[in-house]
């Protein structure tokens, strides 16, 4: 395979893989950008979720808080008519009560609880110094068990000291009821939990299960730690966990919520943008590829031609080499060519030095004769010359 095949070849091949290694790039950043948006949006949606809460309980806190102000804690009459009306006109609320100073339940509706001893309660001693959220319990009502939770705030008399507790016993289906509609609206899972991990409250919108380990631990490590949301990624979720659901106004409560929404968003943010992308990496991988194989085509094919001519050449056959400008090789090498040709072919019409040159004898003796007289041999010396008699006129006689 010719030199500049190959190189055709292996530009083709590396540029099928570029193309491949970028685009696995874009779209694992583009996962990553996407899991990034989705843990920003579910941070959002559980700090708009812990708003919605909190204004529910805000409305409660403001409602109790108002009748602390307002209660007299010697008129036995009023208390009575306040513990047994609030409970019909909220369906929220199963059962008001007043607890004295001491930890004994003086009003309770319909008389229920009245004289109980609550002072070995944990929510008694923190109300006794402000407004307190008790942990969740469960207590018979009719010939079924059901949960709830108390509210409890201080009532003071004009020196700040405190002269009793009214105590607000809310339905936790309520609670329920208002996480798992917020939750439906906003898209996602809610969970409520305490310091020990345990689920108060779950509002399963979009899937089932509870919440993941990763997600327990880091509410519980915000809450030790810090205050700020933390997100976590579980099998294909996205969860965000947010510390002091109720804020610090609350003393003794703890809880967290966790909000849980999917890890990839329903549709691609900037689908058109990331498709863009794409395109212009897999159009600039291939323009590359395309100018470096006509460099190579351009450069290394002439030197592949004269190299060709070279070979035939030494081959025996008679192939003159084209002329190149494409570079200064392919220029020289074609010159180089021309150049053997030419002095090859002078050397070959050039006569053989080695011709056989005619053999040189001696000259010969010459030899002289002597003429004598008539009837006399000839007497021969060094020269020999021929004499030829002189004729007369007149007769045919020799001198």
């Amino acid at each position: 395979m010719r030199l500049s095949n190959k190189l055709t070849a292996w530009l083709i091949v590396f540029s099928v893989g570029f193309i491949i290694v970028g685009l696995y790039t874009i779209r694992s950043y583009r996962n990553v950008f996407e899991e990034q948006v989705q843990s920003e949006s579910v941070e959002r949606s559980g700090e708009a979720l812990k708003l919605l809460v909190n204004r529910a309980f805000d409305r409660e806190w403001s409602s109790i808080e108002a009748l602390a102000n307002g209660a007299d804690i010697n008129d036995a009459e009023r208390l009575n008519r306040m513990t047994n009306t609030m409970p019909q006109a909220s369906q929220k609320l199963q059962w008001v009560g007043v607890v004295s100073p001491t930890g004994i339940i003086e009003y309770g509706t319909g008389g229920a609880e009245v004289g109980k001893d609550v002072s070995k309660a944990r929510w008694f001693h923190n109300a006794l110094r402000g407004p307190t959220l008790s942990e969740p319990f469960r207590a018979p009502v009719g010939d079924s068990l059901e949960e709830f939770i108390d509210m409890a705030q201080p009532i003071r008399n004009a020196s700040s000291g405190v002269e009793g507790i009214i105590v607000y016993r809310v339905r936790m289906s309520w609670l329920k009821g208002l996480l798992f509609e917020s939750a439906t609206s906003l898209r996602l899972d809610a969970f409520i939990t305490d310091t020990a991990g345990n689920v108060v409250v779950e509002a399963n919108a979009i899937s089932d299960g509870p919440p993941s380990a990763a997600a327990l631990q880091a509410a519980r490590l915000s809450l030790l730690k810090s205050y700020m949301p933390v997100a976590t990624n579980h099998n294909g979720f996205v969860s965000a966990s947010i510390p002091r659901l109720l804020g610090d106004s609350v003393r003794g409560n703890d809880w967290s919520l966790i909000v849980r929404m999917p890890g990839m968003l329903p549709a691609s943010v900037g689908g058109a943008a990331w498709q863009h992308a794409e395109l212009t990496l897999i159009l600039a991988a291939i323009g590359v590829m395309g100018v470096l194989i006509f460099a190579v085509r351009l450069f290394l094919g002439p030197i592949e031609i004269q190299t060709r001519a070279l070979v035939e050449f030494a081959q025996g056959k008679m192939v003159y080499p084209k002329e190149f400008k494409s570079s200064r090789e392919a220029r020289e090498l074609g010159a180089a060519i021309a150049l053997i040709q030419t002095r090859l072919d002078t050397l070959t019409s050039r006569p053989s030095s080695k011709t056989a040159r005619p053999e040189k004898t001696a000259p010969a003796e010459k030899e002289t004769v002597v003429a004598v007289r008539p009837g006399e041999p000839p007497v021969p010396t060094a020269n020999v010359y021929r004499i030829t008699p002189k004729r007369t006129r007149g007769g045919g006689g020799r001198a």
